[in-house]
């Protein structure tokens, strides 16, 4: 006797369990953004069998717009961003803006892959970071505390920027401080311990150029005792202007041209005030117009 597939019995089910079934079969074929609108559907419904039906149709409406504001021959696509309606030149305008979208795209790549460290870079980094804390111990007080700053805690690095440390110490760095802590370092370091016009210190480490910033010295400005200020907030969580910042910096660099990275962060952060909207690609592109360099793209 041969022996057949069977399939699953639904006759015997009571209709709202027949439904469950066509609900699984259709979810399970759904696309990711049919899923993501049910689940919106779905907090605003009341899951009671009686409006069950009511939720499929309330999903799969949701799935509908949300495919018609991404299909640019679609009357909600060009509402969605602020047209009267679809523009009788539709077909270039789209074609211009996918080709801006592929554009951002290939620049967000770029921009990946020139901010990341290899591993080898980590252990390295980790290493000047330990010789770093070992040397400020012993120079200024155990619990002096040594913070990454700069633009790696920003997210505005690239693979090649500066290690910066921030010195948060309670009392004001004095020159016979910074004197003993410039030669605990040279202990630690091959290279000379270079000391900066703002009298900062400045170091070649295994990982890149060290900078060594006090949150309080003796010997600072008042200009420079404000910019040394660990100021890390306008940054945090905010993606657009910390990939701006990268594009930006991966682009001059590209073309050889030096900017401060703080001259730089304030440019796009500006920007941003202007155009809080603004996705990262926009943001670079308006910050080189800013700065009179949209050459370098």
């Amino acid at each position: 006797m041969s022996t057949r597939f069977a399939g699953p019995r639904t006759g015997g089910l009571h209709a709202k369990q027949r439904l469950l079934l066509v609900f699984v079969g259709c979810l399970c074929s759904m696309p990711i953004a049919g899923r993501i609108a049910l689940k919106a559907a779905m907090i605003q419904a009341t899951l009671e069998w009686s409006s069950f039906e009511e939720l499929l149709d309330m999903a799969q409406s949701r799935s509908n717009r949300r495919s018609n504001e991404h299909n640019g021959n679609n009357e909600a696509y060009w509402r969605k961003r602020g047209y009267d309606g679809r523009p009788d030149n539709w077909e270039e305008r789209y074609a211009a803006i996918r080709a801006e979208r592929q554009k951002a795209g290939r620049l967000e790549h770029e921009t990946n892959h020139a901010a990341s460290r290899s591993p080898d870079q980590k252990r390295a980094a980790s290493r000047d970071t330990v010789k770093v804390m070992e040397a400020i111990r012993e120079a200024l007080a155990p619990q002096a505390k040594v913070i990454v700053a700069g633009s790696r805690a920003k997210k505005t690095d690239l693979a090649t920027s500066d290690q910066d440390y921030y010195i948060d110490w309670e009392t004001s760095v004095t020159l016979q401080h910074r004197d003993e802590l410039q030669e605990e370092l040279e202990k630690r370091f091959p290279g000379a311990v270079e000391i900066t016009k703002h009298g900062t210190l400045r170091v070649a480490g295994e990982s890149g150029q060290l900078c060594i910033t006090f949150a309080h010295a003796l010997f600072y400005d008042e200009s420079f005792e404000e910019r040394a200020r660990l100021d890390k907030d306008a940054f945090k969580g905010n993606r657009p202007a910390q990939q701006a910042v990268r594009a930006v910096k991966m682009k001059l660099q590209d073309a050889g041209i030096k900017l401060k990275g703080h001259t730089l962060e304030y440019a796009v952060l500006k920007v941003q005030e202007e155009h809080p909207y603004a996705g990262f690609y926009d943001l670079a592109m308006k910050t080189l117009d800013a700065l009179g360099l949209r050459r370098v793209f």
